[in-house]
């Protein structure tokens, strides 16, 4: 019976809340009357600073709250705002405003006559520029003695904060191509830039392909360098929320990747590091590093005693001097043209090394490596001589470097031009080899990219050994 009069007195405090709600309690919670364009308004006129700031202010008949479109990629909330227009130009300014009733949105075209540089004091402009007072501008140079201030890694890994992955410039690296002849110089008014080089710019094979101009194989660090004179009349944009530098007409930061964005990873009155996608190579973000031209300092260092001219060696391939033992640790990375590796080549040891070119190789240095860990651990100055047989049934270009494990710039040798024909075997020798500084473990890479796929290539007779005159040898 309790549950009975529970359920009734539920009942009946439910019709009680049903019957007791006044019609002016329902209206209180409708829509307002519908918004339209004809009741929205705004004025807009010059501040008295400045032509270049715009005040505007709501004047619409209805109340609502107002978002504004400035026209120059900024959104603000507000009756009364203001529009800041460095530069000369027409500018869409679109005013939405919302109301119980919904929304509408008006436009009107702001004209600015005139450039206000001063407006552009910002801290990645006066850093850039040096600023508007910077009538000349700001230059700005390779940062050639720093280790990463030039380098490369993969785009998937973009941007790295602390240098590329898979290669950094060693300081002064690239002395001695024309890298390091580039001069930028970032003036603020007008937004211009001024690029100056010796009549040469530096890529490498797929830069240079991609550019459409033939080079000069650099002899001494590598890569190449092409004739290209920049233009004049070049600028300049910085967006300095989305972190971006553009050079406008094509130009770029005198190594050519096919492109002119770079994305700033630092930006202040000492350092310009950026990055960029190469177009060249899809895979590959390439990395810059300058400073200012007048802070560029060559760092005081202890004279280094050049390495000694090579003396001929006697190459003993089967004797025990020989450091290369029967297993080695081995690993390969070839790719095509996109750079992004995945590449799997035939790989046979017997007494000899095979390897098959596979199909999708992208026809390029680098493009095809294989490298030998040869655990061979070598001292600062300690001689060594390297010989191997290279033939394959296709012809192509083959590169042999030997160098520290880490791959670094100090290389023991490097050769890029060993041409090798079609059934030919080619001997391969480099004697009196040393490096500055000493690395635990020899490396020797080998790079077939330039070979055509289906090519059988063939490395015979290595031979690694600490020096051994020529005149050692018996008459």
């Amino acid at each position: 019976m309790k549950k009975i009069l529970n359920a009734i007195l539920l009942l009946a405090s439910a019709g009680t809340l049903l019957f007791s709600c006044r019609p002016m309690d329902l209206d209180a919670h409708k829509l307002g009357p519908a918004v339209s364009e004809d009741q929205l308004a705004f004025t807009f006129a010059p501040s008295a600073a400045t032509p270049n700031i715009i005040e505007l202010q709501n004047t619409s008949s209805v109340a609502g709250v107002a978002l504004w479109d400035l026209g120059n990629g900024t959104t603000v909330k507000g009756d009364a705002v203001s529009a800041t227009y460095p530069f000369a130009g027409e500018y869409t300014v679109t005013m939405s405003l919302y109301t119980t009733g919904g929304s509408a949105t008006i436009s009107k075209v702001v004209t600015i006559s005139a450039d206000d540089y001063g407006l552009l004091d910002t801290p990645g402009f006066n850093a850039l520029t040096g600023g508007a007072d910077a009538t000349e501008g700001k230059t700005w140079v390779f940062a050639r003695y720093t280790k990463g201030h030039f380098g490369v890694g993969d785009v998937n890994a973009a941007p790295e904060v602390n240098g590329p992955g898979w290669w950094q410039c060693d300081p002064d690296g690239k002395n001695g191509c024309s890298l390091y002849e580039n001069e930028f110089t970032f003036i603020q008014k007008g937004t211009k830039l001024i690029w100056k080089n010796q009549g040469n710019i530096y890529t490498n094979e797929n830069g240079m392909n991609l550019l459409g101009k033939g080079g000069t194989l650099n002899p001494v660090v590598g890569d190449y360098d092409v004739p290209y004179t920049p233009a004049d009349g070049l600028g300049f944009s910085l967006d300095e929320e989305a972190g971006v530098l553009t050079l406008k007409d094509g130009a770029f930061l005198g190594f050519f990747t096919g492109v002119s964005e770079y994305g700033i990873i630092t930006l202040n009155e000492h350092l310009l590091y950026v990055w960029c996608r190469s177009a060249a190579e899809p895979g590959n973000a390439w990395y810059f590093m300058f400073v200012p031209k007048d802070e560029l300092k060559e760092p005081e260092v202890e004279p280094v005693e050049p390495k000694p001219e090579p003396e001929p060696a006697w190459f003993l391939p089967d004797a025990e001097t020989n450091l290369l033992g029967v297993s080695m640790d081995y690993e390969s990375w070839f790719s095509g043209a996109d750079w992004a590796g995945g590449l799997n080549p035939g790989i046979i040891f017997n007494n000899d090394i095979k390897i098959v070119v596979p199909e999708g190789i992208g026809g390029g240095e680098w493009m095809g490596q294989f490298k030998i860990h040869t655990l061979v651990p070598a001292g600062a100055r300690e001689r060594f001589d390297f010989c191997c047989k290279i033939s394959s049934t296709e012809a192509g270009t083959a590169t042999v470097k030997m160098t520290s494990e880490d791959d670094g710039d100090d290389s023991f040798f490097y050769n890029g031009n060993v041409e090798v024909a079609a059934g030919a075997t080619v001997t391969f020798e480099e004697a009196d080899r040393m490096l500055f500084d000493g690395t635990e473990s020899i490396l020797l890479v080998f790079d077939f990219g330039r070979f055509p796929a289906g090519a059988v290539i063939t490395i015979s007779d290595l031979c690694l050994q600490k020096h051994i005159p020529l005149s050692e040898k018996p008459e």
